[in-house]
């Protein structure tokens, strides 16, 4: 998961999200002066977000990877 602020929120609430990002086991990412990051922003082809994006989808990626072999260990331990 990736948690976005834009600029407008202080440093004291990005360090507190960033904290509460990091419990969810996720990362806080500034997008700055972009502000609201939704399809109304008009952003177009954004570089940052396609990145941050496939970034998202490897983690999501290696963790059904991870779940899948931890299911087969249980299921193979089950066997025996």
């Amino acid at each position: 998961m990736m948690l976005a602020l834009g600029i407008l929120a202080s440093a004291v609430a990005c360090g507190a999200v960033g904290a509460e990002a990091a419990a969810w086991g996720s990362r806080f990412v500034s997008v700055g002066a972009l502000g609201h990051i939704g399809s109304a922003a008009n952003l177009g082809v954004w570089p940052a977000g396609l990145i941050g994006l496939r970034e998202l989808l490897g983690r999501v990626a290696r963790g059904r990877a991870q779940t899948a072999a931890a299911k087969d260990r249980i299921a193979g331990s089950d066997a025996d």
